[in-house]
Order: structure tokens, then C-alpha cells, then sequence
């Protein structure tokens, strides 16, 4: 159990805008809110730091380099004229700096009614899968601009294709922008190999005349060939300051952790006794003590059955989606199983959630346009004010049906009191109820970890 002490910041924060909503209702909220705004949004590009590009010119120029101008297209442009463009050994390309590949990027909300429509929540606030598939397009801007390759100089479009292997660790800070605050992307490549590079990658809002960080997070970029079909090499990266240093070692130390949790997962080792224990003490906190049985389950107080939590979404890609190499874009995936995260936790939660971290997750396999996607949620581990959710992607091969899991995202939410606790009713549950606590007290960890997390 942890101790309610450490999270005490958690528990006692209780943001204004759901203050205000609560006090004077949504539509007076949003009114207050954009009259403050009118007033200030004279003096937003006066404001400093403010980026040299916007998002939307981010993804021009990615276009350009692929060569993939917008428009649909039923098959993706042929690219295997760029092949003999790569580099044959990693030595043939100059050595990077972590600085070389630094860019920042802004989405002007507080400029643009289009941008509000397409960011804000109904409660006034800016939509997090958004923000989630803006970085996954932003670290694919980033790993390009980290390759040095002396053969495609002259060449208007780029040789390489980069894909997303998976994001580590998303943490969210206080700082919540809401509809009219305006966003600034940044980040840079720290550490390299051969053919993959991660990426620290950072989301800051304008809020009270200065920049506040919302959410930090790790992407693990690769770089493929023109095709796809094969690893291409990537320069090598020397961190020259001690905080480099720092970052490329912490790098290292996160591969590692990744690769240790991979083969400690429960589908590959039984539970710990530890685990086993408590596992069989939730089993024992549903068991009738005036009719005692191993057939008969009652329900606690303030308690509810895992599988009642279950919420589902099934639907079909469209070209909108699509990456610049013609599959379904990863940031989209992020995005709707974030949005069906969220969902879950309202409803189980009975109040509004407020997301603080996303674990580790991978991408195990591209989805083709034409697959079906199904994502499947629940509530599998609450402690205190917190919950724990897991969504599952899963593919459906329209000429096959043969059903492959994509991807599985980890949400840890926080709300102002405390859900009903979460009760597994089968072995499966109760699979599900421990690598829930894994993933929760992993999450806190990572939480306290950060420098940003003050006052969550």
C-alpha cells in the first residue's frame, strides 16, 4: 500500500477550471474565459521564446522531404529511386551533436478559432491525444533533422523513412493549457545507435506570462529506407556537456529497464509469492464470511467488478489518418486510445480525471489502411485517488481476419476523491489487477521523478 503522505500533493489539488465549471456552469466557464482572452491576445506575439515555425509548417516541410504532397492517393508514392542515396556503413556519416537535431515548433491557439475547434474539450481544455499525435509528427520532424547524410545534400526529398518504435514514460504536470493558450513543441535527439535514436520531447503552455511544462516524454525513433523495407544507418551522436552525458547514460539505463520489464512480464514468469498473497487477500475481501465458498463472490462496498468497467471502440482508418508511408499513423492510435482512456475513468471514476502519466508502450507492428482497429479498455487497479487503465489495440486483416494486437497503453489518473475500488473476479482479473499495480507504482515512480511534477 502506499503511503497516502507521498501523494498528499496529488490529493489536495483541485484545479480552478473545474471550480469555476462546477460554480457558474460550462457555457458561463467558457465565456469568462475567452473575455480574459480577448483582452491579452493583442500581445501574444510579443510573447518571448515564442517559436520560429508553427506546427502546420512542420508538417509541410515533412511532406516535401517524403515527397507525399497532400491529396488521396490509393497507393504511396514510389520512393525506391532514393535507395542508392543511404549510406552503406554507419562511418560514411559526420558525427551529431544532441543541439543538431534541437527545433521548436507552436500550435497559436489563442490565434486561430479553426486550431480551437480542433484542440478543445468540451470543458475548455486542450484535448491530450492531440497533443500526443502533434508529438509523435514532431519527433519524426526531430530524427530527420538529426541526420546528416552527405550523398542526399542535393536531393529535394529525403532517402530515409522514420517510424515510431514506442514512447517511454509521459508525464504530465500541472500546468493544464486550456483552449486559448498557445502550445510550444521542443526537443532533441539524446542518444543514438545505429539505426534508432530517442528523442526527448517536451509539450510547454503560455500561461501567466510565461512558459510552463505540461508533458515530457521519450520517443524511440528508427530509421528505415526509402522503401521501408530494411534499417538504414543513422549518424552517431557525441553529448558534449555533462547534462548530454547525463541524458545518454539515463537513455542506456531506460533500454535496459525496458528489455528487463519485457522479460519479467507475467505471460512470461509466474507472479512473485508477495504478489500471490495479495492477490488471494483481494480474492478473500469478495468472499460471503456468513456463507463462506469458493462459488459464491459478493461485492465490497464502494467496490467494483473489473470486467464491469469494459469499454470498446471498433472502426475503420481512413486516408486522414494515414502516415507518409501509407500506414496508419501511430500518433492517431495514441490519440484514440487516450480519448477511450478517459472515457473509462469518467465513468468508473464518477468525476472528472485528470491524466499524469502514460507508461512505456511499443509499436509491435504496422497497420495497414485497409485493417479494421479495434481498441478495448477497462479499470484494472485503483489505490487512493488513483486508477490505473490499460486499452488494447488490435488490427483485423479485412482478407484474412486474422486478429494482431498492435499496441497496449497504460494510463495512471488521478481524481480529486477517491473511485471504487476495483475487484477482479477471475484469474484473468487478477492477471490484469497485479500487472495494474506493477504499472501504477512504476508510474509514481517515474512521477516523483520528475522535475516538473511539483504540485500535481
Amino acid at each position: 500500500m502506499i503511503h497516502a503522505g507521498r501523494i498528499a500533493l496529488f490529493v489536495n489539488s483541485r484545479p480552478t477550471t473545474s471550480v469555476i465549471v462546477n460554480s457558474f456552469g460550462l457555457s458561463q466557464c467558457i465565456w469568462l474565459h475567452n473575455l480574459k482572452r480577448s483582452c491579452t491576445s493583442q500581445s501574444n506575439q510579443n510573447k518571448p521564446n515564442y517559436p520560429e515555425k508553427t506546427m502546420a509548417e512542420v508538417k509541410a516541410k515533412l511532406r516535401k522531404m517524403m515527397g507525399t504532397p497532400q491529396g488521396y492517393k490509393m497507393l504511396p508514392a514510389n520512393r525506391s529511386h532514393l535507395l542508392p542515396l543511404l549510406p552503406k556503413t554507419q562511418e560514411e556519416l559526420p558525427v551529431r551533436t544532441p543541439m543538431d537535431s534541437y527545433d521548436t515548433a507552436s500550435i497559436l491557439l489563442s490565434q486561430s478559432p479553426k486550431l480551437q475547434d480542433k484542440y478543445a474539450t468540451v470543458l475548455g481544455s486542450v484535448r491530450i491525444g492531440r497533443l500526443l499525435e502533434d508529438l509523435d509528427l514532431f519527433c519524426v520532424w526531430i530524427s530527420l533533422r538529426h541526420i546528416n547524410n552527405p550523398k542526399s545534400v542535393n536531393s529535394e526529398n529525403t532517402p530515409y523513412t522514420i517510424v515510431t518504435a514506442g514512447v517511454d514514460n509521459v508525464n504530465f504536470t500541472e500546468y493544464r493549457p486550456q483552449a486559448l493558450d498557445d502550445l510550444r513543441l521542443s526537443g532533441n535527439v539524446i542518444y543514438a545507435g545505429k539505426t534508432s535514436m530517442e528523442i526527448e520531447a517536451t509539450v510547454d503552455t503560455f500561461t501567466r506570462g510565461e512558459w510552463k511544462q505540461y508533458i515530457k516524454a521519450y520517443f524511440v525513433m528508427v530509421a528505415r529506407n526509402s522503401t521501408n523495407s530494411g534499417g538504414a544507418f543513422i549518424n552517431q551522436l557525441k553529448p558534449s556537456t555533462p547534462e548530454e552525458q547525463e541524458k545518454f547514460k539515463q537513455a542506456e539505463e531506460r533500454k535496459k529497464k525496458r528489455q528487463i520489464e519485457l522479460s519479467a512480464s507475467l505471460l512470461k514468469t509466474p507472479p512473485s509469492p508477495d504478489e500471490q498473497r495479495l492477490a488471494h487477500d483481494k480474492f478473500m475481501k469478495t468472499v460471503d464470511l456468513k456463507d463462506p465458498t469458493l462459488h459464491k463472490r459478493v461485492l465490497p462496498a464502494h467496490a467494483s467488478w473489473m470486467d464491469s468497467t469494459k469499454f470498446t471502440n471498433t472502426f475503420s482508418p481512413h486516408p486522414e489518418n494515414r502516415n507518409h508511408h501509407n500506414r496508419v499513423f501511430g500518433g492517431f492510435l495514441m490519440r484514440m486510445a487516450s480519448e477511450l482512456s478517459w472515457v473509462i475513468a469518467f465513468s468508473h471514476g464518477r468525476s472528472r480525471p485528470y491524466l499524469c502519466h502514460i507508461s512505456d508502450f511499443s509499436f509491435k507492428t504496422p497497420v495497414p489502411m485497409t485493417a479494421f482497429m479495434k481498441l478495448s479498455g477497462q479499470m484494472v487497479y485503483t489505490e487512493l485517488n488513483f486508477a490505473q487503465i490499460v486499452v488494447v489495440c488490435e488490427m483485423f486483416h479485412v482478407h484474412t481476419w486474422e486478429r494482431v494486437t498492435t499496441n497496449e497503453f497504460h494510463y495512471t489518473y488521478r481524481f480529486n476523491d477517491e473511485p471504487p475500488e476495483i475487484m477482479p473476479l477471475s484469474y484473468l482479473d487478477s492477471l490484469l489487477w497485479l500487472d495494474g499495480r506493477r504499472h501504477f507504482f512504476e508510474a509514481i515512480k517515474s512521477i516523483e521523478g520528475s522535475q516538473k511534477v511539483a504540485k500535481l
